[in-house]
């Protein structure tokens, strides 16, 4: 969460949600390659990625007036 704070403050929203973006992007393409009973661990990092990504686009709420 820190990280992305940090870069919030420091390049912006367009920035920071674009990343977090990217990454659940990311994270749902290499999930994609995961079909299969014995790829479990690439699902693993893959859901790795996506929750990561959750830190840049959750707590926005203050930065877009809602």
């Amino acid at each position: 969460m820190f990280p992305a704070m940090w870069l919030l403050d420091r390049y912006g929203l367009k920035i920071t949600c674009s990343m977090g973006a990217f990454l659940n992007g990311l994270g749902a393409v290499i999930k994609c390659f995961s079909i299969g009973t014995d790829r479990w661990l690439i699902t693993f990092i893959a859901q790795m990625i996506c929750a990561c990504a959750q830190a840049f686009t959750l707590g926005k709420k203050r930065w877009l007036k809602i």
